[in-house]
């Protein structure tokens, strides 16, 4: 696995997080969160979860048994950076060569997972501004190298989860994400039963070209200044993430 970004995953992770966490008091736990049925305290819980989740896959063969747990108040903001700071923790206490599992079979290691809570919750931290402001979410920008790693890593992490139920138009439609500074083009295909990753001479149906930050709201189905058009219709139509 390439890894795109050339900054710390960890100092990443311990900025969005902190910048999650300062939006979650701002808001307040009763905030609606734009995930259907969510609270700003089902958001939070939901990490606490995540964060507890990966811990106990540090070091770990098969997928660890954890119930999830969800609070309120206090108590929902008080587990959350428990959770974080102790997989932080835990995670700089082991080496590289540490199995860690996860799901996909492959890069059983800690930068998976270092990668997997960085990208997870810089995507909550769009929820948690969206909750006080969609254009908060709108204006907000990544580093460009992070962002383009995102969009990397939903095609390695996600696509063939999203394979196995999908449901998309009757005709396949390739959508090419291009940056606006030519760094980076990815194209993926949607069709009845399938979405996958296309080569780069395939021909697009749709170019969506844009920064790297916004392609990386595009796939993970979240906010762009661009606002809405053909090629985010589509996308959000068919791809739940």
């Amino acid at each position: 696995m390439a890894y795109k970004f050339h900054g710390s995953y960890i100092e990443e992770f311990q900025r969005v997080s902190d910048a999650l966490y300062a939006l979650a008091v701002e808001s307040g736990l009763d905030a609606d969160v734009p995930l259907e049925g969510w609270t700003m305290s089902h958001l939070i819980s939901h990490l606490a979860n995540v964060y507890h989740r990966m811990n106990l896959r540090i070091g770990a063969t098969e997928p660890p048994k954890a119930p999830d747990i969800n609070h309120t108040g206090a108590e929902a903001l008080e587990r959350y950076l428990i959770t974080r700071d102790a997989l932080i923790a835990r995670l700089a206490q082991v080496d590289s060569n540490t199995h860690c599992w996860n799901w996909t079979g492959m890069n059983q290691n800690k930068h998976w997972i270092e990668r997997r809570i960085a990208h997870e919750t810089a995507i909550h931290l769009l929820d948690a501004l969206a909750s006080i402001d969609v254009k908060r979410a709108a204006e907000y920008t990544f580093d460009d190298t992070f962002s383009i790693d995102g969009v990397e890593e939903f095609r390695e992490t996600f696509l063939a989860r999203l394979e196995n139920d999908f449901k998309g138009p009757d005709h396949d439609i390739t959508i090419r994400l291009t940056a606006d500074d030519s760094s980076f083009s990815e194209a993926f295909t949607i069709g009845k039963n399938h979405i996958h990753h296309s080569p780069h001479r395939t021909v697009a149906d749709i170019e969506y070209i844009s920064s790297p930050s916004n392609l990386y709201k595009f796939v993970w189905n979240r906010w762009t200044s661009d606002g809405e058009n053909e090629a985010s219709a589509i996308w959000k139509k068919y791809v739940t993430v």
